[in-house]
């Protein structure tokens, strides 16, 4: 059986990411591969750590290993090594070569790169209300500079969905 069709969906936190992730997989009957750092993080009761981080990197390159693994035509995954780096290096000025080397071996059919352009959605696992451009920047910077092939999603959540669906149906077909 061929691999599926891996469609990553990344940018900065409250761009739209797991919405959008969701009405894609719902849409085209794909497996969607969550945010593990969420479910990790509400968990938890104390503070995170760079500990935390590094079990959240590991657990969701093996989520997402698995879900490419499997028999399913598509595979959407809510987050990868971009959100992972980005994270990383702004929490605690770090590179990880772990996390490098995974964005470096994974080959995505299709990257959507959420564009945080529209009010921001309080949530307590959210750390940064008031820099979603710069980072939004970063996100841009980093997949130029890995030398990937992006969309970006903008509007509103129709006009995402819709965009992305396209795409994807355009080249799958």
């Amino acid at each position: 059986m061929a691999a599926p069709i891996s469609i990553l969906i990344t940018g900065p936190e409250s761009s739209g990411k797991s919405t959008i992730s969701v009405q894609i997989s719902k849409f085209l009957g794909a497996v969607v591969v969550k945010e593990y750092a969420r479910e990790y993080l509400t968990d938890l009761s104390r503070p995170y750590s760079g500990k935390d981080f590094t079990k959240i990197v590991n657990q969701q390159q093996q989520i997402e290993k698995d879900a490419l693994d499997s028999d399913s035509k598509y595979v959407v995954l809510d987050t990868g090594p971009v959100v992972l780096s980005i994270w990383n290096k702004v929490k605690y000025n770090k590179t990880n070569p772990n996390i490098n080397s995974w964005l470096k071996e994974s080959q995505y059919d299709f990257i959507f790169l959420c564009n945080p352009d529209f009010p921001w959605q309080p949530d307590p696992l959210r750390e940064h209300p008031n820099n979603r451009k710069e980072l939004f920047d970063l996100y841009k910077n980093e997949l130029k500079k890995q030398n990937l092939s992006f969309d970006i999603l903008e509007g509103n959540e129709k006009n995402r969905i819709d965009y992305a669906i396209k795409k994807v149906q355009q080249r799958s077909s």
